[in-house]
């Protein structure tokens, strides 16, 4: 997705996505989606990092043949989250956890090609997700990830074979 490249400049936390659309027929798709999104906390007196590898599954149905044109999608997630953040280094203050997290998505988009190798697509989305980890870790995965429920925009441009 383009949004990778302008995500880091705006927020400080990496994000490396790929995309494999399977076709099932000539109107519906199979999308594996495996990622990870990182955050490295350096503040004065707070460091720490919170990874998430992940795995998005999903279906996408298109309205015109040819894997082309308007399509609408769903999407499950699965999340593997690890955190530790520190205060001042004190060992009383360091929390240190990992847990699991899910999402569901549901999305409306548009596919374009042009000639015969080169497509992106936009889409746009409802998610809900909750990430099950202490209540202390919590509020550094939500700089991470999606808890709750959120909106997703997504710009894709690849190759088709």
């Amino acid at each position: 997705p383009i949004s990778l490249l302008f995500n880091p400049l705006i927020w400080s936390n990496e994000t490396v996505m790929f995309t494999v659309e399977g076709n099932i027929n000539s109107n519906a798709s199979i999308i594996t989606r495996p990622f990870y999104k990182g955050e490295k906390i350096s503040k004065k007196h707070e460091k720490g990092y919170v990874d998430v590898f992940g795995l998005s599954e999903g279906f996408r149905y298109y309205f015109d043949r040819e894997h082309k044109g308007w399509f609408t999608a769903a999407h499950f997630t699965f999340e593997y989250v690890s955190m530790m953040h520190s205060y001042d280094d004190s060992k009383y203050d360091r929390v240190e956890d990992s847990g699991n997290g899910i999402e569901l998505g549901f999305y409306l988009g548009h596919k374009f090609r042009y000639g015969r190798h080169i497509v992106s697509s936009i889409d746009i989305g409802a998610t809900y997700g909750e990430v099950f980890i202490s209540k202390d870790g919590k509020d550094d995965v939500e700089d991470v990830t999606n808890i709750g429920i959120g909106i997703d925009i997504n710009y894709t441009i690849g190759f088709a074979f």
